[in-house]
């Protein structure tokens, strides 16, 4: 203990000297500007030396910043500040108020055991008597900040006095809660009348602060007694408001007010729903109210919104909660809301200036009560909406357990009352409420939506009949689609109801054909008004799959045909508007949206005709099994294609006959062998359609078409794969289809290719079933197909491919002849090849002269088996090809002869290398590697330079 007190007291002798250093320094400054005012100098300069610049009278005028500039107290010669006056003194008036403090805590809480209670009493009443008579001297010096420290810390001393006093046993019957109220209570009357006393602007404040405490700390037992005790403070907040000319106090007032009166009204409104005494929170509430509206007339227009909506919120649970008591569970949530709409008629009694914002914060408030019973009454409006998952089950759904459902009918029924009758007599109201033109349209829309709301959410509730329960919503749905003639808005309403009535009519069958039949007999006599199109359409493709679903037909198939259907009424409801109206694009959109959806109900069957490639993963396994049919699928399929095609024509027909030519394998049984042929057939026609190029909208319909071409033609080889026969007789037709589109359409290169891949393909198939010697066959008839076809059409692409399929042939019969050595056949070729190109040499590049010749001389020397001569003798030809090549700068020789050298040079160290890393620790191929990045990754730039002046130096040879 003495060890921390001896601390504490060199601590305190620290900061008391600098506190009197600063006061020094400030001392000082105040002196110098005096004399310098007195002198005629400015201040901050004395006598233009430095800190100043000589004018030409030479008195010396402030720097910017320095000295008696801007920047405030500077340092010597001018030097900027580097902290404010304002600063300097706060640092003090914080260290004295802290060091004064600090003194008194460790007096109070450490030194008060050594004396006695006369000794103790003494002390404390002098430290505190001169703490509360110093703010007077330093107000007469002038020193307003520090009269202000001085003063708070006194009003410390106080509240330390209390405590010190009941450590001594004052008042020992008195809690300590309770003993602490009244210290605050004594110490918050104490400032205010020491703030009234002195001029000071912190006592008032912080005794306004202090008062919202013991009121609350006295009565904290039941909620009625905190609600009134904070009731009690915001009166006593909302009287220091009123009386107050000080700004201070008035802003600490206003925001100790709004703590203290959100804690009552929440109180007050908690207690008065949940609590078991009901009067006490509703006279809260009713004094809460009055308070609000008083304060809404005495505060400023800007904000008077603020407290007449509190007191609206108060009116509301005062007006609901005795209500509340004489319902039932489902019901005692109703009052409120209604109450609520009471007092938005209140607020057209209050005065002209408050009833505006009294009447928003009313109808806000109804709004906001009023969002719990909105899942309720949708849980009424979607629970016929059981029924779409048991269609014609013969149990409609039962909706006697929606008690809860009923006060939410209610309500929604009595606010469609309150916007109607706000509308009708809306001209009146306008005189005593200013509001926009355009809040007298908004009421009759919002009581139409609360009105059918209620009355679709009613069957629900009470429990009616079922004939009752279809026929509830399909009455309005038929009277408001005659009154949308002449009100638009009301066509909505009418589909809402539409909506509602069939989903209670899919409980039974008979209600279900009633339902749409009325509603497609309604609709379809205003078909020309663009919603009724749309709901004659979809009523009668409900027609249509109920008549089907009635005849046994699966849900899928039946849905995708009433879609279809529904997409045909509306192409033909579209083609009786004039041909430029807004009716006709609507009912062209309508029944593409339908013929849309006819697809989903459908679309396995659509994904595994478009999907149908899994053979391709397991070739040659045997044709699958054959499909079962589902004719009226692709009825469906046929019907909304065409009407696709009818409403977006031509692109729609292209992309519409791909997907049916696709889909009727899977949707049709026949024949493994007749649906390879469809696919077939299907791509040669959509590669023939795609292969002359068109003008105007049809050119886009050829580009699809070479796009469908390709899938089907991909879907053509994955379905063929699963036989050998099927495989070589589709490949080699989809083979020419590509070419044909080369040579005769449009495809150019991509043909080229894809009719070299199909080769290749139908060789290795070849290959595969018949051996080599066949394969060598069908490689050159390929090549001569295709060099003749070169020289027709002068085509030099199919004759780069002619040429390597003859090459291919040759290599092929050879290794079925299992000739070793190669060379014997090839070399004279080679050379013939190579003579001509070099008499060609010096007209195209080299690629065309020594190209063929080169690869025909290493290829079957690379394919055959590796020998010590074999190597020898091709690595020193791959070694004198590179070297010509770079000597008379020929692209194709250095080229090829260093990729030849180069896989014989991997293909001889192959094997040391793999002995030699197998007989290497297992780490250390993997450290090389790494070392290896490491490198790379370090030299990275320069090898990239490298390897860009290399390619330059590739590119620069002939």
């Amino acid at each position: 203990m003495d060890s921390e007190l001896a601390g504490l007291r060199a601590r305190e002798a620290e900061l008391t000297d600098r506190r009197g250093h600063l006061l020094g320094v400030l001392r000082g400054e105040r002196d110098r500007v005096r004399q310098a005012a007195a002198a005629g100098v400015p201040a901050g300069v004395p006598g233009g030396v430095p800190g100043g610049v000589a004018g030409p009278g030479g008195a010396g005028r402030p720097r910017p910043g320095g000295p008696g500039g801007s920047g405030g107290s500077g340092g010597p010669q001018g030097v900027p500040a580097e902290v404010s006056r304002r600063t300097a003194q706060n640092l003090l008036l914080i260290l004295g108020g802290l060091l004064l403090t600090v003194a008194a805590a460790v007096f109070t809480l450490v030194s008060w055991g050594h004396l006695g209670i006369a000794g103790r009493g003494a002390i404390l009443a002098v430290v505190t008597g001169v703490a509360l008579a110093v703010p007077a001297l330093l107000l007469r010096r002038g020193l307003n900040a520090t009269a202000e420290t001085v003063s708070v810390l006194a009003l410390a001393l106080m509240v330390l006095d209390g405590y010190a006093a009941f450590r001594v046993g004052l008042l020992p019957a008195v809690s300590g809660v309770d003993y602490a109220a009244g210290v605050v209570a004594l110490v918050a009357a104490g400032a205010a009348g020491y703030g009234r006393l002195l001029p000071l602007r912190v006592a008032p404040i912080v005794s306004v602060v202090l008062a919202q405490a013991p009121l609350v700390m006295w009565f904290p037992d039941s909620a009625a007694e905190i609600g009134a005790a904070f009731t009690v403070t915001a009166l006593l907040d909302v009287a220091i408001w009123l009386r107050s000319r000080r700004m201070g106090i008035r802003v600490t007032a206003a925001l100790c007010l709004g703590v203290s009166a959100f804690a009552a009204l929440l109180i007050a409104a908690t207690d008065s729903v949940v609590g078991e005494m009901l009067w006490a929170p509703v006279g809260l509430l009713v004094v809460l109210t009055a308070a609000g509206l008083y304060l809404g007339t005495r505060v400023a227009p800007a904000v008077h919104g603020i407290p007449v909506a509190y007191a609206a919120i108060a009116l509301t649970f005062a007006l609901g909660s005795p209500v509340r008591m004489l319902l039932d569970n489902p019901w005692q949530a109703l009052p409120y809301p209604l109450a609520a709409v009471a007092v938005m008629a209140v607020a057209l009694r209050l005065p002209a200036g408050l009833r505006k914002a009294g009447v928003i914060a009313g109808a806000a408030l109804a709004v906001l009560v009023a969002l719990p019973f909105v899942p309720i009454v949708a849980s009424g409006l979607f629970w016929p909406f059981r029924n779409v998952m048991q269609v014609w089950s013969g149990d409609p759904a039962d909706p006697a357990v929606h008690g809860p459902v009923r006060p939410a009918v209610v309500l929604f029924a009595v606010l469609a009352l309150v916007c109607w009758a706000a509308g009708r007599w809306w001209t009146s109201l306008a005189t005593r409420i200013p509001a926009p033109a355009t809040w007298r349209g908004a009421w009759g829309p919002g009581g139409l939506v609360l009105a059918l709301v209620a009355l679709l959410a009613a069957p629900a509730a009470f429990g009616l009949p079922y004939p009752v329960l279809v026929g509830v919503p399909l009455v309005p749905a038929v009277a408001l689609s005659v009154l949308a003639l002449r009100r638009p808005l009301a066509g909505w309403a009418a589909g809402t109801a539409a909506v509602e009535a069939l989903a209670w009519g899919l409980g039974a069958q008979a209600a279900t054909y009633v339902v749409l039949g009325v509603l497609f007999v309604t609709w379809a006599v205003w078909f020309r008004r663009p919603a009724a199109l749309a709901g004659a359409a979809l009523s009668g493709g409900g027609l249509v799959w109920s008549g089907f679903g009635g005849l046994g037909f699966t849900m899928a198939d039946a849905s995708a045909l009433g879609c279809a259907a529904a997409a045909v009424l509306a192409l033909l409801g579209a083609q009786a508007h004039p041909a430029q109206g807004d009716g006709r694009r609507f009912g062209r959109v309508a029944a593409i949206v339908l013929a849309g959806l006819a697809v989903l109900p459908v679309a396995d069957l659509v994904v595994r005709g478009l999907l149908n490639v899994s053979p391709i993963l397991d070739p040659w396994a045997g044709a699958p099994a054959p499909v079962a049919s589902r004719w009226w699928a692709l009825l469906a399929l046929v019907v909304a294609g065409g009407v696709l095609v009818a409403a977006t024509r031509p692109v729609a027909l292209v992309v519409v006959a791909g997907v049916l030519a696709a889909v009727v394998p899977v949707a049709v049984r026949m024949p493994y062998e007749i649906g390879v042929g469809v696919l077939v057939l299907a791509t040669v026609v959509a590669a023939v359609a795609g292969a002359r190029a068109r003008a105007g909208r049809w050119a886009v319909a050829a580009d699809v078409a070479v796009g469908v071409a390709v899938w089907l033609g991909v879907l053509a080889l994955a379905v063929a794969a699963a036989t050998q026969t099927a495989t070589l007789v589709t490949v080699p037709v989809l083979a020419a289809v590509a070419a044909a589109a080369s040579l005769w359409g449009r495809a150019g290169v991509t043909g080229v290719v894809l009719a070299t891949v199909l080769g290749a393909a139908e060789v290795a198939a070849v290959g595969a079933a018949h051996g080599l010697r066949t394969a060598s066959l069908v490689a050159a008839g390929a090549g001569v197909v295709a060099v003749a076809a070169a020289a027709w059409k002068r085509n030099p692409g199919a004759g780069y491919v002619g040429t390597g399929f003859l090459l291919v042939a040759s290599w092929l019969r050879l290794w079925a002849e299992e000739v070793t050595v190669v060379e014997a056949y090839t070399l004279p070729f080679s050379l013939v090849l190579l003579g001509i190109g070099w008499m060609r040499g010096r007209q195209v590049s080299s690629w065309k002269a020594y190209g063929a010749g080169l690869v025909f001389t290493f290829g079957p020397s690379l394919l055959a088996e590796p020998t010590a001569l074999r190597s020898l003798l091709l690595g020193g030809a791959a070694l004198l090809a590179t070297v010509a090549g770079a000597r008379f700068r020929l692209q194709a020789p250095a080229v090829l002869g260093a990729l030849t050298l180069g896989v014989v040079a991997v293909r001889e160290l192959a094997p040391w290398v793999a002995e030699l890393v197998s007989g290497l620790p297992r780490w250390a191929p993997i450290a090389v590697g790494g070392l290896l990045l490491l490198v790379i990754g370090a030299t990275y730039e320069a090898r990239k330079r490298d390897l860009v002046r290399l390619k330059n130096a590739v590119a620069k040879l002939r």
